[in-house]
């Protein structure tokens, strides 16, 4: 790019399309940090939606039918695996802005974004809390919107349990005053601590492994790292297309080294 060439980009003008926080975003994530890239507008867009995506997430009930989009996205997968994602996440941001890996700790928020939030609602506030602080260093101004619409919704909650209170135990209005003074202020993002993740919920209990018959890979099953070798050769042979090759066939072997391969030797 060059001002005689007249084909530099004016920051402003993507500022005023797409917003600070998608230029950003885009400028960190479009290579690694000490390699140089050539610029490209319609890149953005990918970014511009990852920030829609995560607006999306935390879009409180009253508004939801009036979003295109409707409700924020629940993962198909179980908490389990959410949760684990998002502590996975947590280990792999910190570690890549002390490194200056800037474009793979925004994918791996991506990735995160993608699969959604935990079915459970209790999740689904860590989540929340979490991701907001994560976000924070790259799309500061869209994070600290995000963290006063979590904190709004807390406040809802207190005041719809509050009344409740107030109905069935006719509790008196100075004391519902009392409690929901108690209610976490809204506070800028800046000043909260970064996550940290449980190093528990970073190693995955299950790997998944390759099957083979005569010695060519078949299928994969997932099993645990502890599985037993009688329950891990049932499994890979169940395996729809493993079977296939079994059908029909004398299993003559069974090789199985954990957490590796298993491998039927057959005739």
């Amino acid at each position: 790019m060059s001002k005689s060439l007249k084909n530099v980009v004016n920051p402003d003008d993507i500022i005023a399309e797409y917003g600070a926080d998608s230029l950003r975003l885009y400028e960190m994530y479009m290579a690694d940090f000490k390699d140089s890239a050539p610029w490209d507008t319609k890149g953005i867009i990918g970014v511009v939606r990852f920030l829609e995506k995560s607006e999306r997430l935390f879009v409180s009930p009253p508004v939801r039918g009036e979003l295109e989009g409707g409700s924020p996205k629940i993962s198909t997968e179980n908490d389990e695996f959410t949760m684990k994602l998002l502590h996975k996440t947590i280990k792999k941001v910190g570690e890549d802005i002390e490194n200056y890996k800037f474009n793979t700790a925004i994918a791996a928020l991506m990735i995160l974004v993608n699969n959604g939030l935990p079915k459970e609602e209790s999740m689904q506030k860590e989540w929340k809390s979490v991701f907001i602080r994560l976000l924070h260093p790259f799309a500061p101004h869209i994070a600290e919107e995000l963290n006063e619409r979590l904190s709004e919704d807390r406040e809802r909650l207190s005041e719809d349990n509050n009344q409740k209170i107030s109905e069935d135990k006719k509790v008196s209005s100075e004391i519902i005053g009392n409690k929901s003074s108690d209610n976490p202020s809204i506070s800028s993002v800046y000043h909260s601590p970064w996550p940290k993740y449980d190093e528990k919920m970073v190693v995955d209990n299950e790997v998944t492994i390759g099957v083979q018959v005569m010695g060519k890979v078949r299928g994969e099953v997932k099993i645990s790292k502890t599985e037993e070798k009688d329950s891990a050769l049932e499994k890979a042979k169940s395996e729809e297309n493993v079977a296939k090759f079994l059908n029909g066939k004398t299993i003559v072997k069974e090789i199985y080294v954990p957490g590796k391969i298993i491998n039927f030797v057959v005739k």
